[in-house]
């Protein structure tokens, strides 16, 4: 039988991803998105930073354009995201940006030529 004190902990950090409506239903936290536009002719990989914890978005091809999905969890309290467009097969950061993105924002992305 799992300890009271775990069961709280796990409810306490199960709640942080929920809102309630209106009607007072839960509902999670709504998600925001990131379109991204590689000028670069590299292929990167882009990350979200948040607290040190480092989350791969995915990839975008170079010359291309992607849309990625940022996890409401990861938005609580509109703090800062850092993203990190990381060439494939380089040692070269291309791209190192914060910015502040709340539930509900798209935020463009330009990657610049090199």
């Amino acid at each position: 039988m799992p300890s009271p004190w775990i069961i709280l902990v796990v409810a306490l950090m199960a709640g942080g991803c929920v809102r309630a409506g209106p009607d007072g239903a839960v509902r999670p936290a709504p998600d925001a998105r990131i379109e991204v536009d590689n000028r670069n002719f590299q292929d990167v990989t882009l990350y979200v930073i948040r607290g040190g914890a480092r989350i791969r978005l995915g990839r975008v091809s170079g010359v291309g354009t992607a849309v990625f999905t940022i996890a409401g969890d990861l938005l609580r309290g509109g703090r800062a995201l850092r993203f990190i467009a990381d060439p494939v097969g380089s040692r070269r950061l291309a791209l190192d940006e914060q910015r502040h993105v709340f539930p509900g924002d798209v935020v463009a992305l330009v990657i610049p030529p090199s």
